[in-house]
């Protein structure tokens, strides 16, 4: 499943650029920042000079401090895959336990297991979004709940909170699948809990904001500051939602039937959030257990299961990429208004703004009815039935070779980090990033993330900049600077018409110790240029050269 990165473990990483990259960056800076005394969510080494603040930025700052010691003794790529493989085997620990708890047949809880461990949202996420991946949260934090339903003590109550804020310390949109999942489960529950029972809820959920103060401090700084904007139209939220046949159909890389799909799918190609299958296999076993399996015990998975591909689908229905003409909101045309419709509306949680995603836990639920569907055969039907629903589940999970990238870095970055100098570092395609705008190399549609994992080598500064949230206020102040709009206008970026005129005393002056250009993303009016200002060549290796600015 993880072919081609099992082969090289240390020469390739987990990884696809993009999002990916900057991950690797940020988990390359928290643990130096926290290591030199300083704030880890406060940054000046990108957007050199106006820095960023991470509060908001998707960094899963649990996963990296655990990681911290692998990535200090074999690099941060080897973290980073240490950390997809740890979340791939608790994922399916976790649905194994579940299961089994349920059904009480550990074969059937295996099959869970596996289809939870390897459902394709796994590798819509596993190349760029580090945080997503960890959806063992989702099993373990369920069972804790249920085991306080058993039996309310303080103790499983503080346990239940622990694993919640542990949650919030990975990601904002795996908290939110939690509590949804909680709150599916706890009305589903017939029993009230008593006066004690709620009291003991309550000192869980102090347990869990406490766990959450290392993260949750700087958020509300950082909403104090006005360092989140507000949100725009739909966030994106009409484009990252799970069309009607994304449950069905396979992943468009499946290296069986796969390019066929991609080729007539489009609308399942932002970024793969569109696709939402569980599994046939799993869809099958979970319908079948309707005249099987005793209502009382499904009757909760099949509301979470109901609840969360409802949410999946998003502000309004989409199947086959259509969603019909009757009204008109935020600019998009629609015919069947959804609830997350409405929860897009609910200031902090919309800023879970890629509803697509709640097809996990969708997956999460169909993956337990369909164990007790297959714990509720007996005999050699159960056996060839389990055999049978594996064999298929693996061949239909099969992702195709996984996106990837090497460990290995130009050069120039080598070069760089070798030299005495201090500047920041000037990247020529300049770009800024973040999850709403994109400002530089933007004519040619390119992302050059792969410049942050870059910067993990020669630790200085750097001009271009991706993280999720950047306040506009900011970015105002960056394209302010005369000698960004020129350098901007040489790439041919639209609103920018500067005349170039910067020298090397203006590249001083503003902090610039060295330029590195990529021939291979060319702006040869750019290139041209910084030929012309008689900078020393640091390395050139025929497709990076890096000039230093002398001091």
């Amino acid at each position: 499943m993880l072919w081609p990165v099992a082969s090289h473990p240390t020469t390739r990483i987990l990884s696809a650029g993009g999002d990916g990259s900057q991950f690797l960056w940020a988990w390359w800076w928290m643990p130096r920042a926290m290591a030199h005394g300083h704030d880890p969510f406060v940054t000046h080494q990108q957007f050199h000079p106006v820095g960023a603040n991470l509060a908001f930025h998707t960094t899963a700052p649990l996963v990296m401090v655990v990681t911290w010691p692998v990535g200090r003794l074999f690099g941060v790529g080897a973290a980073v895959n240490v950390s997809q493989v740890a979340a791939l085997l608790l994922s399916a620990l976790g649905a194994y336990f579940l299961a089994l708890r349920l059904t009480g047949d550990r074969a059937a809880a295996f099959f869970a297991g596996f289809a939870f461990a390897f459902v394709p949202y796994r590798f819509v996420q596993m190349g760029g979004h580090f945080n997503l991946v960890h959806v063992e949260v989702l099993p373990f934090g369920i069972l804790a709940f249920l085991r306080f339903l058993d039996v309310p003590t303080r103790r499983r109550a503080c346990l239940l909170g622990l694993l919640v804020g542990l949650t919030f310390l990975i990601d904002f949109y795996l908290l939110s699948f939690l509590l949804l999942s909680l709150a599916v489960l706890a009305v589903s529950w017939r029993r009230r809990l008593d006066r004690v029972a709620l009291l003991r809820l309550l000192e869980g959920a102090g347990v869990a904001v406490a766990v959450s103060l290392p993260l949750l401090v700087p958020m509300i700084s950082a909403l104090l500051n006005g360092e989140l904007d507000h949100l725009k139209g739909w966030g994106d939220a009409d484009r990252f939602s799970a069309d009607v046949l994304g449950w069905f159909l396979p992943s468009p890389t499946h290296p069986l039937w796969g390019s066929t799909v991609g080729r007539k799918v489009t609308y399942l190609s932002a970024g793969g959030e569109g696709l939402a299958n569980p599994g046939l296999v799993v869809l099958a076993l979970a319908y079948l257990g309707r005249g099987r399996v005793a209502a009382a015990r499904r009757r909760g998975w099949v509301a979470l299961a109901a609840v969360a591909a409802l949410l999946s689908f998003g502000p309004f229905l989409q199947v086959g990429g259509h969603t019909g003409g009757l009204f008109s909101y935020l600019g998009r045309r629609f015919a069947v208004p959804l609830p997350y419709m409405a929860w897009h509306f609910l200031p902090v949680l919309n800023g879970v703004r890629v509803p697509g995603r709640f097809a996990i836990v969708a997956a999460l639920a169909l993956d337990v009815l369909a164990a007790t569907t297959l714990a509720s055969l007996a005999g050699r039907r159960r056996v060839v039935a389990i055999a049978a629903a594996l064999a298929v589940t693996a061949v239909e999970f099969l992702p195709g070779p996984v996106l990837n990238q090497p460990t290995a870095v130009p050069e120039a970055y080598h070069r760089i980090a070798a030299d005495p100098g201090r500047g920041a570092v000037l990247e020529v395609p300049l770009q800024w990033q973040s999850g709403f705008t994109a400002v530089g190399d933007v004519p040619a549609d390119r992302d050059d993330s792969i410049f942050y994992y870059y910067a993990t080598v020669h630790g200085r500064p750097m001009v271009s900049g991706y993280v999720s949230h950047y306040p506009d206020k900011r970015l105002r102040r960056l394209v302010a600077v005369p000698l960004y709009r020129q350098v901007l206008a040489l790439g041919g970026e639209p609103g920018f018409e500067d005349a170039p005129t910067f020298g090397v005393d203006d590249l001083r002056r503003q902090g610039i110790g060295y330029v590195v250009y990529h021939r291979d993303r060319p702006w040869p009016q750019a290139y041209d240029y910084l030929s012309r200002l008689g900078l020393p060549v640091l390395a050139d290796d025929g497709t990076t050269i890096a000039w230093k600015v002398p001091e």
